[in-house]
Formats: C-alpha cells, structure tokens, sequence
C-alpha cells in the first residue's frame, strides 16, 4: 500500500512539474505531430474542461496556420511573433479527444514550451535516429566503422568522432559530413574508412547525428583494439549509468517502444500508469545484462493495451522503468 501511494505521489510530482498549476478545469497536452524543417506540425490532446486556446513559445517562428480538424473547428491564430504564436477563438472549442492542424514555420527545432490556459508544459522532440548497429571491420588502409538506421527523421547526416582514452577530447575524424536520409521509414547501411589508426593502438567512436534544424544526438560509444597484426577487436562499451530513453514514436497508435540502459546486470520491469497513477500495465523483462537496449529488437515494446488486454484511451500516460535500485519515470501519449 505505502508502494502505491509512493508512486502515485511520483506521478503527482511529474504532473505539477508540466504544468504550471495543479491539474486544473483547463488541461490540454500538446504533442509534436508532425516535423519537416521549417515546417512543424502540432495536436492538443483533451483532458479536462473546455479548451478555446493554446500558445506555442518557441524561436524564429516565421509564419503560423491551422488545417484540418483545427481549420474545421473554426481555430485561428490569434497573435504572433517571432517567438510566440497564440491560436484560439474555435467555433468548436475542444471539450474531448484530439485535434491537430496547428502548424508552425521557423525553426522551433521540433520543441518547445506551450501554455494552454493556466497549465504549461513542454513538446517533446521525436527521436531522430534510430540506431540498430554500430561496429567496426578492418580495411586495406585502417579501419571500416559501419552502422545501420531503422529510421531517421530530419536528419542532415553524421560525423564520427575518435579518442584514444573513453575519457580523453573526442575529435571529428571525417573531413566532410556524411550525408543522411532526411525522413525515412526504411533501414539504411553507413561506413566511413578512418585511415589514420595505428596498430598497436585503441581507439573509441561514437557517432553524433545532426537534424536540418541543428538538433544532435549521439550514438553509445564502441571500443577498437588494432592489435600488432591489424586485425580488430570491437568492445561495446558498458553505459556508465542507467537511464530511461524517451520511447518512439512519441505520440503514437497503437504501439510504441521503450528504450534504456544499464549500468550494471539487473532484473527489470516496467510499468504503464495513468494520470491518476493508477498501474494498468506491467511488464515483466527478468534479468538483463548491462548494456544498451535502444533498437526495436532490444527496447520494451508495448502494445497500448492494459493487463486484461482492452486497448487502453488516448491521453498522457507515465512509464516507470525498475532495474535494481535504479527507478526512473517519463511521459508518453497516444493519440487517437
């Protein structure tokens, strides 16, 4: 009983930390929709009362329109500026569901805060890339790092990065960016032949992605030996912390993916909440080694169904991830 009421209370604090007051008779959710620089796309989500209007607080917002359901139920832009768009004054104010159509053009960089009443919060850019292998194979003239996206979004492209220490200055090693696929679904395979290596020698990479609007992501970091042969040793190297990665696609329907790390070997369980930090769903994962868990094939899934199996509401829901004495909680939504 005390454990429920300990996560209830966490929930709580998750709750008034994204809005500005208490839940209050005025709650809407805004969540990033769609994203194709400088074109940025958002949806309210209804949870309580009446909702007649919303602002988006941003950057270099150079124009601002609604479409669909949003133009249909007669929203409009009240006032903007550079920074700031206010959309309001619905013929059909949002009393339930969703609406989207709220359309944004600058460089927002696919987040930023919004205020809906007298709750505020913030939208949550979508992971850019996700990686499904990252590795390194022997070349005729050094070293081949090789990686694998299952998909990209807004992503200009990479550069890879070298140290001889983990802990040492990482430097770019490629003279010119490595181009990427945009926005893409499907897998797409990557190398970059660094030549500069010595046998003898090790070495760490990581690869940092860039979005068109400037926003980087990282990859985890691998570990090369070049032994006195040439030939290649290649270490994933253990996280230095646990973690709980914001799941993708975020917001989503029907089904999403949970990614994180550990520091250390761990049994781990996830649990779905509600806003009411009520669990509706548990997943269990057992004993997990320490390591990375991001890709589709490692990350928890989760199908948007509670314990009985009813597919659960759209809305704001909480995930907790439990790995040891490790305990993290983030936000998701689906939409309908």
């Amino acid at each position: 009983m005390k454990r429920q009421i300990s996560i209830a209370l966490m929930i709580l604090f998750m709750i008034v930390g994204l809005y500005s007051t208490s839940y209050s008779q005025d709650a809407g959710t805004i969540t990033l929709q769609f994203s194709n620089p400088p074109t940025y796309r958002y949806l309210i989500t209804h949870n309580s009362g009446t909702i007649t209007e919303w602002t988006y607080i941003g950057g270099g917002i150079t124009g601002a329109s609604v479409a669909g359901g949003a133009l249909s139920a007669g929203w409009d832009v009240v006032n903007q500026t550079s920074t700031r768009v206010t959309f309001g004054t619905p013929e059909t104010p949002l009393t339930t569901g969703t609406v989207g159509g709220f359309t944004i053009v600058g460089s927002p960089e696919g987040a930023g805060d919004w205020i809906c009443h007298d709750n505020t919060g913030n939208v949550d850019g979508p992971l850019p890339v996700e990686f499904s292998t990252f590795t390194a194979a022997p070349a005729d003239k050094g070293v081949i790092i090789k990686w694998r996206t299952e998909s990209e979004l807004n992503n200009l492209g990479f550069d890879v990065y070298r140290s001889e220490n983990l802990d040492g200055t990482f430097a770019r090693v490629n003279q010119t960016r490595i181009q990427g696929a945009g926005t893409d679904a499907t897998p797409h395979n990557y190398k970059f032949v660094d030549e500069s290596v010595e046998v003898g020698k090790t070495y760490y990479y990581y690869l940092e992605d860039i979005s068109y609007s400037g926003v980087k992501g990282r990859s985890k970091i691998i570990q090369v030996i070049v032994d006195l042969t040439g030939k290649l040793k290649v270490v994933g190297l253990t996280p230095a912390k646990s973690a709980l990665l914001q799941n993708y696609p975020n917001p989503f329907n029907p089904e999403t993916w949970i990614p994180f790390q550990l520091a250390l070997d761990s049994s781990v369980t996830v649990r779905i909440y509600n806003l009411k930090g009520q669990p509706i769903r548990t997943l269990e994962l057992g004993q997990k080694e320490a390591g990375t868990y991001l890709t589709k094939d490692k990350a928890v899934y989760w199908d948007g169904r509670d314990n009985v199996g009813e597919k659960v509401a759209s809305g704001m829901y909480f995930y907790m991830l439990k790995a040891g004495e490790f305990t993290s909680i983030r936000r998701m939504v689906i939409i309908e």
